[in-house]
């Protein structure tokens, strides 16, 4: 098969893009979220209308609490900011109310408010007390503590399921027979699963860099989620050349890895698009919350279908051909 044939494009392809993921990884790093630094997280909903963000900017200035404001559809705002203890929380809810009272002359707040409120009614609103402007949807703050324990436990849940998976794998593929020994089944799919994850992370990488674009427990839930994805089209795949192996008489394992990809593209192909499709209507219609997460999982669906099919089954070919 043509995959088979031209896997050294694939390999030139897929270096290519871990070297381009490991270099903005060594240059920036993730940009981690509250959950791991220590921090606040705070999201109001605006019952009318939703103020600039440099409005935002400007009432938290005297708290000194370093906000980051992302306005969240139509009316919500979202803040992520240093520790804020409870009584200062109270104080920045009372302020972000105060916003349209307090900048009253502001042109890009009257046309905001004009935009949606009839004239007769504006004068009032200007007066409404903060408590009624807005809801608060949600508060939480982490300490720095927690979010080293956090971290370090993240890394140890992803450490441990790689391990579990080439167990697995090794395990399941004890009786394939052929050149390829059960243990080098594991190993292959541990260096694609390495690939996936590494080139979701390091697009994280350029992300947080370029758009600010912060990592949280939900990104390593989607993480977690790809290894799953992947392993699981990964051994559907060895399963095949398995079963290839001990019913074909042909000696080339090439060969019978070329025909089991025939056998398991179309499928591979069209559960992987049906996978990517839902996450794409849930990235684009979900809300900014979940926007994060959804985007890896894409990334990591689509690397994940490109590695079982161009990289995964090519290295057992070389493996079998060094044995």
């Amino acid at each position: 098969m043509s995959i088979i044939k031209y896997r050294l494009v694939a390999y030139i392809f897929s270096g290519g893009l871990v070297l381009a993921s490991l270099v903005g990884l060594a240059l920036w790093q993730l940009k981690p979220g509250i959950e791991f630094t220590g921090g606040s997280l705070m999201s109001v909903t605006y019952t009318q209308v939703q103020p600039p963000v440099a409005a935002v900017e400007k009432a938290l200035e005297p708290f000194d609490i370093k906000p980051i404001v992302q306005p969240i559809g139509d009316r919500g705002v979202l803040i992520r900011a240093t520790e804020i203890p409870e009584a200062k929380h109270q104080e920045i809810l009372v302020a972000l109310g105060e916003i349209f009272k307090n900048q009253r002359e502001s042109e890009t707040v009257k046309a905001a408010i004009e935009a949606v409120i009839p004239a007769e009614e504006q004068a009032a609103f200007y007066e409404i007390a903060g408590a009624d402007v807005l809801t608060e949807d949600r508060f939480e703050a982490v300490g720095p503590a927690i979010g080293q324990e956090l971290q370090s436990k993240s890394v140890f849940a992803l450490a441990l399921v790689l391990l579990m998976i080439v167990v697995y794998v090794s395990w399941a593929f004890r009786k394939s027979g052929g050149l390829v020994r059960p243990w080098q089944y594991g190993v292959v799919t541990l260096v694609t699963l390495f690939h996936d994850v590494i080139i979701t992370v390091g697009v994280f990488a350029y992300l947080g860099h370029f758009m600010g674009i912060e990592v949280n427990a939900a990104f390593i839930a989607a993480i977690l989620t790809i290894l799953g994805y992947s392993v699981n089209d990964t051994v559907v795949v060895f399963d095949r050349i398995r079963e290839n192996i001990r019913r074909s008489a042909e000696k080339d394992f090439g060969k019978v890895v070329g025909q089991s990809l025939r056998q398991t593209f179309a499928r591979s192909l069209n559960t992987s698009l049906t996978v990517f499709f839902v996450l794409l209507a849930i990235f684009l219609f979900g809300g900014a919350s979940l926007q994060a997460f959804i985007g890896a999982l894409l990334i990591g669906v689509a690397v994940g279908s490109y590695s079982t099919l161009f990289i995964a089954s090519p290295i057992l070919v070389d493996i079998a051909k060094r044995q």
